[in-house]
């Protein structure tokens, strides 16, 4: 296997433990794949008596930090997994029904194979699983690809957002590409709103959506609008030309 998992976490070893890692130990993910990127050296000590047979990396504090950390700590073209630390399970849309998904080696892989077929950088999964929104399709136009996993194709483009730095890596890789891998038919389940991670309240979270939400429509006009039944929200448009 020619890909890494990286996990970045901030003060929540215990359940990156619970969740993330017994996930990724119940699909038999060898650990030596497996990379957890923490803020600095007290962080370091606390992951590294959770996980002692794991890389653990000290990176920098902050999600939009430590994501463009983990691009410049790979070198271009490195095939990168990234998984949120409080990953439950991952299901699957199986004749009209969600069950757990059979291998997630296969689905890595395959999402690489994609990637290279249609010369993408990005392939993401369904925002929620929920069989409703999921269909079992693979889509190769501009949908949005949820950041609680994910894989690219390292080519290091910063971020400048730390929320809704998902919307914007997808928008970055699909305005480059012509579009984005997305498995629509598989999501994963995670607890939202859990301590540590970003750490802030639901109203900071909705001021800093909107905030989000206005840079994204500046930056990408066209391809961006409000949803109107979610506030902070956005929508993506369906198709893309390449630059």
């Amino acid at each position: 296997m020619d890909w890494v998992i990286v996990i970045p976490s901030y003060k929540r070893p215990i359940a990156l433990k619970d969740k993330t890692i017994a996930l990724l130990q119940r699909y038999n993910i060898p650990k030596h794949l497996i990379n957890i990127f923490v803020g600095n050296t007290e962080e370091y000590e606390m992951y590294k008596k959770e996980f002692p047979d794991y890389n653990i990396v000290i990176g920098v504090v902050g999600l939009k930090e430590q994501r463009n950390y983990i691009g410049e700590y790979y070198p271009i073209g490195q095939h990168i997994v990234s998984f949120d630390d409080d990953v439950t399970a991952l299901c699957t849309l199986k004749e009209g029904k969600i069950v757990p998904l059979e291998s997630l080696i296969n689905l890595i892989n395959d999402g690489f194979k994609e990637c290279v077929q249609y010369k993408y950088h990005l392939w993401g999964i369904a925002p929620v699983c929920n069989g409703f929104f999921m269909k079992d399709i693979i889509h190769t136009d501009l949908k949005f690809c949820i950041g609680h996993f994910w894989g690219v194709i390292n080519r290091r483009i910063p971020l400048e957002l730390c929320y809704k730095e998902d919307y914007e890596r997808t928008l970055q890789n699909a305005v480059r590409d012509g579009g984005v891998i997305r498995f629509s038919g598989v999501a994963a389940k995670t607890k939202l709103g859990a301590s540590g991670g970003l750490n802030t309240t639901q109203e900071q979270r909705l001021e800093f959506n909107l905030d989000s939400t206005k840079y994204l429509m500046n930056k990408y006009p066209g391809l961006v609008r409000l949803n109107p039944k979610r506030p902070g929200e956005v929508l993506l448009a369906r198709k893309i030309k390449k630059d």
